[in-house]
């Protein structure tokens, strides 16, 4: 019996090209596109935001691999002009994605490498997450200097919007995450 791939590695796969290039199937750089505050990468201007991770190198489709394993990806078009937010699979397979805004808006940062992630200038600024590894967990955490909280995100599954997602300290997890552990 030969196994194939599920349609669906098929249809994320084309999913992924339409995310990251532009209008005309050209690449979306967001250094050139004149974006105004509303395109703020986790709260800071993207020069400002890329200042952080020195060694940031733009890649052909116009995202940014920022640091090994970490990959920023600009929104689509639509997201900017404020149609229906796009739905978790626009992420990759295999990464764990940390979105801008709740309902998978905004800037992506997509972790595709086991291990610990510390967020820098995406840290205390993430709204959504879905975990796209067949299984494994993701551990996030807010690093309080007073005591550390954890949370898990088990393989395949998604938080839409971290204010509605209960923290064990009875806050909720919007705006917290400083950094993910994906164990290897």
């Amino acid at each position: 019996m030969q196994l194939r791939k599920p349609r669906v590695t098929v249809l994320l796969a084309a999913a992924i090209a339409a995310i990251t290039l532009g209008a005309g199937g050209q690449p979306v750089d967001a250094r050139e596109s004149g974006q105004g505050p509303e395109d703020d990468v986790f709260g800071v201007p993207l020069d400002e935001y890329l200042a952080e991770f020195p060694d940031a190198t733009q890649l052909p489709d116009g995202s940014y691999l920022l640091a090994p394993g970490q990959r920023l990806v600009p929104p689509v078009e639509e997201a900017r002009a404020g149609i229906a937010a796009a739905p978790p699979y626009r992420c990759f397979e295999g990464d764990v994605c940390l979105w801008q805004h709740s309902d998978f808006s905004g800037w992506i940062v997509n972790l595709f490498t086991c291990g610990t992630h510390i967020l820098g200038g995406n840290a205390e600024a993430v709204s959504s997450m879905f975990n796209a590894w067949y299984w494994r967990q993701a551990i996030f955490i807010d690093t309080d200097p007073a005591n550390d909280v954890y949370g898990y995100l088990d393989a395949g599954h998604y938080l839409r919007n971290l204010r509605w997602d209960t923290a064990p300290d009875g806050g909720n997890w919007n705006d917290r995450i400083d950094e993910v552990r994906i164990p290897c």
